[in-house]
């Protein structure tokens, strides 16, 4: 295989990599309730990265920041053994290596007293050490396209989590922007009609006296 060749593979690779479509899921948590997925590590050593945002009980995202939306987050072992936890959570992103393979469990649990919405995205890639792929005779091409690629997918979990945190504080500014401007149009109505009511108030007084002078 000639350095073209190599070099026009190397390239497919990336942009397979890069423009892959991201895994992700959106789950209804009732209230009061626990909702799980499960991730796989083939290998003891996989690393298990993710995010997740919380939503508003009708699936919009403009009640994020603004709303009462928490998860209790768990990450659970073959096991059955906690590994992961954290508390109270609107967003979060998270990292958990595994100490052996088999299935490991993600749970949310629903704090709230309205159902919600959470939006999960999670990777889990495998680094190969250099000594590792000496031992196994691994072409140091092969070890260096999987680090490659599960480099790759944690940025592109980073991307996926970014995108979804800026989109978040975009609806919320949106939101709150055109709920300030309802609020200041009100009370500039409200001003109005206070002025007029003023007005008219008064003519009528003047009005009274009027009649009763000449009378």
């Amino acid at each position: 295989m000639d350095f073209r060749s190599i070099s026009t593979w190397l390239t497919l690779v990336v942009l397979v990599c890069l423009f892959a479509p991201a895994e992700s899921y959106k789950l209804k948590v009732l209230a009061a309730t626990r909702e799980c997925v499960q991730e796989h590590a083939t290998e003891a050593g996989d690393l298990i990265t993710g995010s997740f945002l919380a939503t508003a009980g009708d699936g919009s995202q403009k009640r994020f920041f603004g709303g009462a939306e928490r998860f209790d987050f768990t990450v659970i072992d073959p096991n059955h053994n906690t590994v992961y936890s954290a508390k109270r959570k609107a967003e979060h992103k998270f990292e958990v290596k595994a100490e052996q393979s088999g299935y490991y469990t993600m749970c949310f649990y629903n704090q709230g007293r309205v159902p919600a919405y959470v939006l999960y995205h999670a990777h889990v890639g495998h680094h190969i050490s250099h000594d590792r792929a000496m031992k196994e005779h691994i072409e140091p091409l092969e070890e260096s396209l999987t680090n490659l690629k599960e480099d790759l997918a944690r940025l592109s979990e980073e991307y996926y989590y970014q995108k979804r945190r800026e989109e978040t504080h975009r609806l919320t500014m949106e939101s709150s922007h055109d709920r300030v401007i309802i609020w200041s149009l009100g009370e500039a109505a409200l001003l109005v009609g206070c002025a007029v009511f003023q007005v008219v108030y008064i003519r009528r007084l003047f009005d009274k006296k009027e009649m009763r002078v000449n009378v």
